[in-house]
This record gives C-alpha cells, structure tokens and sequence, in this order.
C-alpha cells in the first residue's frame, strides 16, 4: 500500500501521511496532529 503525505502536524512540523486509507494523525478541528502530539496535548 501506499503512503500519501496529507499534510504536517501543526505543532512538530512531522509529516501526516494517510495510509491505506488510514489518516496517521488526529484531526481537531481545522487542525492535524500527529500520534505523539496529539496525545501530549490530551494529557
């Protein structure tokens, strides 16, 4: 399967990719977050 890049997490800067369908980040509202910030930001 291939990756797609969706766009950068906005608190690190990683790149957000969706793959197989699969977003690999957290959308919140009209922000993206990746795995790692987003649980950083929920605690």
């Amino acid at each position: 399967m291939e990756k797609e890049i969706v766009s950068e997490c906005a608190n690190c800067g990683k790149v957000v990719y969706c793959h197989g369908g699969f977003l690999e980040g957290v959308q919140e509202g009209k922000e993206l977050f990746c795995f790692a910030c987003y649980e950083m930001k929920k605690s």
